[in-house]
């Protein structure tokens, strides 16, 4: 009887309509709370993305079968390198020539966000700023012009980007897609005290818009619009990356936990100088500087572990910046710098045909 009952519920099941769970639901929340293991740059980094794409491709198939999914889990970037000189732009190996001049290149799953004007890259009096998309082969797309000042917040695993706009007597943030420029959501931001800029700055990171104003900064869910201000935020741009956000006190930069407040990381700032977290808030670098000589030394550190780095003196040129998975990037005339606390530094050459002023991605410039 047993067996007989058996059979015949296993021949019923095999009749059911069972859709395949919502791979793009459950990975886009995968992605939110879960930090992505840093990759190799370049073609290491392409080589281990695809393998990844393809197993977690056929672990949602749903159907018993080995056939990759239609739908596989964004990566994040997979480029390791973004810089411009001038109008060109290198994003991973490839190369592509935008408006004007590059003012600054932000991250995004897609590709390198360049804002970039008529006005030698600065944005003091240039008017209205040219956006484009440049993709890892080189490929672009124009996305208009945004107003001179505060530039797009993006996060690096995701394909958007986000600006404040006016709405009303108040602001919304307008969230588009980086591939197309349309809009996929309005999020309203508090009424505060207004900040330096005509729009309150932003930084986009995980399901969170946060927002500086003048002297606080507030966080608002994407999804809910719950808004609420940071514990510790002190206003203006927000630092906030990976799930922390760095704030600068007395003598001392902390990282923080945005939303609940939790110390995870205190440095100590000798004399004058600042601090910026990695694009995947992995590493914070902290740059002091020299009253008597005017030079700077920056020292990077893992959030997680406390490990430390103290990295090479730099000359002239743009300081230290990012690749999009965490590691801290250096330009001179003769090659590119890169390092992380645990493997220390090592060189690569400049892209073909750039020289001198080369801008690493990864700085986002506010004036």
């Amino acid at each position: 009887m047993t067996d007989l009952l058996r059979t015949l519920m296993r021949d019923e099941a095999a009749h059911l309509d069972v859709p395949p769970p919502p791979a793009t639901e459950i990975l886009a929340g995968g992605r939110r709370r879960v930090r992505r293991r840093r990759v190799g740059i370049g073609a290491t980094a392409l080589a281990v993305t695809a393998v990844a794409g393809l197993a977690v491709g056929a672990a949602v198939t749903g159907d018993g079968s080995d056939r990759p999914a239609d739908v596989a889990a964004d990566p994040g970037p997979t480029y390791g390198v973004a810089l411009a000189d001038g109008s060109r732009v290198a994003v991973g190996q490839g190369l592509a020539t935008v408006p004007g001049t590059v003012h600054d290149l932000v991250f995004t799953s897609e590709g390198a966000l360049v804002r970039s004007n008529q006005n030698g890259g600065a944005s003091d009096g240039s008017g209205p700023e040219a956006l484009t998309l440049v993709r890892p082969d080189g490929s672009t797309v124009d996305l208009g012009t945004i107003p001179e000042g505060v530039g797009p917040a993006t996060d690096p695993s995701e394909s958007v980007y986000a600006l404040a706009e006016q709405d009303g007597d108040g602001f919304v943030a307008v969230l588009r897609d980086v591939s197309t420029g349309e809009e996929v959501d309005r999020v309203p931001l508090p009424d505060r005290p207004p900040s330096y800029w005509d729009v309150p700055p932003l930084a986009l990171d995980d399901d969170h818009v946060y927002v500086g104003y003048r002297k606080e900064t507030w966080a608002v869910d994407r999804e809910t619009g719950e808004a609420r201000q940071v514990v510790g935020g002190s206003g203006g741009l927000p630092d906030v990356a990976g799930g922390r956000m760095a704030t600068t006190r007395d003598g001392s930069v902390a990282v923080t936990e945005p939303v609940t407040g939790e110390e995870l990381m205190v440095q100590p700032i000798d004399g004058f100088g600042f601090s910026e977290l990695s694009p995947d808030g992995t590493h914070l670098a902290v740059t002091t500087e020299n009253e008597e000589t005017f030079g700077e030394s920056t020292t990077l550190y893992a959030v997680d572990t406390g490990e430390s780095l103290d990295l090479p003196a730099l000359g002239a040129g743009w300081g230290w910046s990012w690749t999009p998975q965490g590691d801290a990037l250096a330009v001179g005339k003769k090659g590119i710098t890169v390092c992380d606390v645990v493997d220390g530094c090592s060189e690569q050459p400049l892209p073909a045909g750039f020289a001198g002023d080369v801008k690493p991605g990864g700085q986002r410039f506010e004036s």
